[in-house]
C-alpha cells in the first residue's frame, strides 16, 4: 500500500559515465518513480553515491523503478555512456 500524497513533480535529468546525484535539492518524498528514457541508447544504473555500472540497479532505456521513500537525498545515476536521459516523478 502507498502512501497518500497532497502534490506531485516531475522532471528529467541527464545521466553520463560519471555518478550525479539525481535529485538537488532534496524533496520531501512518499513514491518515487524513475525512467530510462524510451529514446536512450544505453543503460542506466541507480544506487547510492558509490554507485557503479556493476553495483547499480540496471534501468534499459525504457525501464522504470518506483521507490516508497521519504527523502530523495541519497539517490544517484550513473551510465554507460553519456546523454542519457533519466525521468522522474515524485509524489508528495
Amino acid at each position: 500500500m502507498y502512501p497518500t500524497c497532497t502534490g506531485v513533480k516531475n522532471g528529467r535529468r541527464t545521466v553520463g559515465a560519471a555518478a550525479i546525484k539525481i535529485f538537488q535539492p532534496d524533496i520531501a518524498a512518499a513514491l518515487v518513480t524513475l525512467q530510462a528514457d524510451s529514446g536512450n541508447t544505453n543503460n542506466i544504473f541507480i544506487g547510492g553515491a558509490t554507485v557503479t555500472m556493476s553495483s547499480g540497479i540496471k534501468l534499459v532505456p525504457g525501464g522504470s523503478i518506483q521507490l516508497p521513500i521519504s527523502s530523495t537525498l541519497e539517490l544517484y545515476a550513473i551510465s554507460d555512456a553519456a546523454s542519457q536521459q533519466l525521468n522522474w516523478m515524485v509524489l508528495y
